[in-house]
């Protein structure tokens, strides 16, 4: 079972999209301890795609706690990191070190000079961009031959008997997520988010097509800690706190009558495109 999330539904701009991405800031410290990391294979993946060896330099695009930071940190990078959210960038400074600097500015109030990175990344933050120039402003500050690597943990549904319950629980006390709860419903709309991510990046024209992989993995978590994650993403976090609370706990009920633990699927996805 994979968290679920509509974090790529409110229109860009609006109330309720500003409401969600603060959302972040006023949970930092439990995004830090709740939100997972990414495969070691996927950041392979994107050193081998780019030919980056340590030493490189890149440009990480909203870090929040500096979790994909601390992978591409151990492998040499040198990385100039911009956070939006203060107490996010309070933790990432705390937990990261090596070769980083770490400003307070989103990308699209950050002035950046053309070909000055061989990498550019995103983990769980580029839908968080303006999707009108983010993807041209990244493109142009690659060198020639520099690599975009977009990522994130998507949730993967594995039908079983806890995943039903799960469903039956959204589907009594939150019927809004239903329709991203059933083996069904999920795929065919992060499909479409997939396929969204590769036009923009084609559509830039800075870019040679980009490829797309996957990397499948799964974590077992307590109820404290599910409950926990499922409170970090803006789609949990902002509903009205007796809506927020009667999900979560009917959730909560289920996995302790199940014996106090649940497997979380995830699809972790890379979207890497070459400068041309």
């Amino acid at each position: 079972m994979g968290e679920v999330t509509k974090e790529q539904e409110p229109v860009e701009g609006s109330e309720l999209w500003a409401r969600r991405a603060r959302s972040f800031d006023e949970r930092a410290h439990q995004y830090e301890a709740a939100r997972p990391s990414y495969p070691e294979s996927m950041v392979d993946e994107v050193l081998r795609f780019g030919n980056l060896e340590a030493g490189a330099r890149a440009f990480e695009v909203g870090c929040g706690t500096g979790k994909a930071s601390r992978l591409f940190l151990a492998r040499g990078l040198r990385i100039t990191a911009v956070e939006p959210g203060g107490p996010m960038l309070e933790i990432a400074r705390a937990e990261c070190t090596g070769a980083i600097e770490f400003h307070h500015s989103a990308l699209e109030d950050w002035p950046l000079a053309a070909g000055s990175y061989d990498l550019i990344f995103a983990a769980q933050s580029f839908h968080w961009v303006d999707q009108e120039t983010g993807y041209t402003k990244v493109g142009e500050t690659l060198r020639r031959g520099g690599t975009l690597a977009l990522f994130w943990n998507r949730p993967r549904i594995v039908e079983s008997p806890m995943q039903t319950r799960i469903s039956e629980v959204y589907a009594e006390r939150a019927p809004d997520f239903v329709d991203i709860t059933s083996p069904q419903g999920l795929p065919e709309k992060l499909e479409a988010i997939e396929d969204s991510i590769a036009y923009r990046i084609e559509s830039a024209g800075l870019f040679q097509t980009p490829e797309r992989h996957h990397f499948p993995w799964s974590d077992r978590l307590t109820t404290e800690h599910y409950i926990a994650l499922l409170e970090t993403y803006s789609a949990q976090a902002t509903l009205p706190s007796a809506e927020r609370e009667h999900l979560l706990g009917g959730l909560a009920e289920m996995i302790d009558a199940a014996g106090g633990e649940i497997d979380v699927h995830y699809d972790a996805v890379v979207h890497l495109a070459r400068r041309v």
